[in-house]
């Protein structure tokens, strides 16, 4: 099931909410929320995978037979932030994504996120396009650009426009994240801004 013709390259969180809601409708899956697998076992005799699944909600422990067992389980649910010199010198805010929640409390700051991973550039433009002095901080390990489609802000559009004697769409909070707008390039403006990294500066690690 692909997503409709017209879809932005980058997929917003609430679009990408909205095909995983079509696409449960659409082959009527009904999926189960608050709820922990405590085990799996597989029925050799039988050829089928048995999971013993506990509702959190209810505390009921169901049992559920299936022919097919596919793991899904996030690899990045524990937070993980490299050894940065210098970085328990730093006044400001220091948080994970995990922690992040909001855009607010951030408008007319200055804020660096660090890659460039889907949950990244959803924070980013989530940040750039309510007014928070954002930059993308990307480590590359030969310095090629990480970018393979444009990332685009109201800010870097609207400069690449009118410096093109073009129009940029910027009412009602800009281009859509992944729209093409002719011209542009990856951002390295105010409101929104992409530093590259050799990496090799920070021998800690990079988290995501």
């Amino acid at each position: 099931m692909t997503y409709p013709a017209g879809t932005p390259a980058y997929v917003r969180r609430e679009r990408f909410v909205e095909y995983l809601n079509t696409y449960t409708n659409w082959f009527e899956i009904q999926p189960r929320y608050h709820t922990t697998v405590k085990l799996v076992t597989y029925d050799g005799g039988n050829k089928y995978w048995v999971v013993l699944a506990w509702d959190t909600d209810t505390g009921v422990m169901a049992r559920l037979a299936s022919q097919f067992l596919i793991v899904a389980t996030r690899e990045n649910n524990t937070a993980s932030i490299p050894l940065v010199p210098g970085l328990t010198r730093f006044e400001g805010e220091v948080i994970h994504l995990l922690a992040y929640k909001s855009r607010r409390g951030y408008t007319g700051k200055s804020v660096f996120v660090i890659g460039s991973g889907n949950c990244n550039i959803e924070i980013a433009y989530d940040l750039a396009t309510h007014r928070a002095d954002t930059s993308i901080v990307v480590c590359s390990p030969n310095g090629e650009n990480m970018f393979r489609k444009d990332v685009i802000t109201p800010t870097a559009a609207a400069r690449s426009a009118g410096a093109r004697g073009g129009r940029a769409r910027v009412s009602g909070g800009g281009p859509e994240l992944g729209e093409a707008v002719p011209g542009s390039a990856t951002p390295r403006g105010g409101g929104g801004k992409a530093v590259q990294s050799k990496g090799r500066q920070w021998r800690g690690g990079w988290g995501r």
